[in-house]
């Protein structure tokens, strides 16, 4: 029993089967055979990382690598009551949340979702970046951080008021109707209707 948990460094990695081996420098660096690398999702450790591996007690030498943990050369990047944090990558892609801010971000170079419906509700949502397209079926909309198109068959807006604020605004097309009650055009300097 005074030898199922031991710590090594890990020396091999099988990616494909979730294996690990492990060396143990207090043990004039014996290697272990293939251990499973014990993980409920996929995160293999690097080769250098200190593990413990919990060895089964049949003296087959069967055993889990149970991950790494925390020491003088492996401290946590981020601390705090409350707070969750994986990290994901040394490159700083992580997963992180907050309790006292009741706040979760997930930080990548690019994210992909994949899904039949994502629906996102919140009092306030915002979409950021220099480059942003929104598409769905034939309709998209794009900017490049200057100028934003918007693409499709026909666009609808609703609303108690709309309000263009531009030093120029143009309106082309090959029929233009403008249809209300009262319809009022009014320039401060020249206003012309010409045919």
């Amino acid at each position: 029993m005074h030898d199922v948990i031991r710590v090594g460094i890990v020396s091999s990695i099988d990616y494909e089967k979730g294996f690990v081996q492990v060396t143990y420098p207090d043990r004039e660096n014996a290697v272990s055979g293939k251990l499973p690398y014990f993980s409920y999702w996929y995160q293999m450790p690097e080769v250098g990382d200190k593990v413990v591996v919990l060895y089964l007690t049949n003296g087959n030498h069967e055993g889990f690598v149970l991950g790494k943990y925390y020491h003088e050369s492996n401290l946590p990047i981020k601390t705090g009551k409350g707070l969750l944090h994986k990290p994901l990558h040394q490159n700083g892609a992580e997963i992180q949340y907050q309790e006292q801010t009741d706040s979760f971000a997930l930080k990548a170079g690019k994210i992909a979702v994949d899904s039949t419906a994502i629906h996102i509700n919140g009092t306030e949502i915002k979409l950021s970046g220099n480059a942003l397209t929104l598409s769905g079926g034939t309709c998209s909309m794009d900017t490049d951080g200057k100028t934003m198109k918007i693409k499709a068959t026909e666009v609808i807006v609703e609303a108690d008021r709309i309000v263009l604020n531009a030093p120029n605004i143009m309106l082309n097309g090959t029929n233009i109707s403008l249809q209300g009650d009262s319809i009022t055009l009014q320039g401060k300097t020249e206003t012309q209707v010409i045919a």
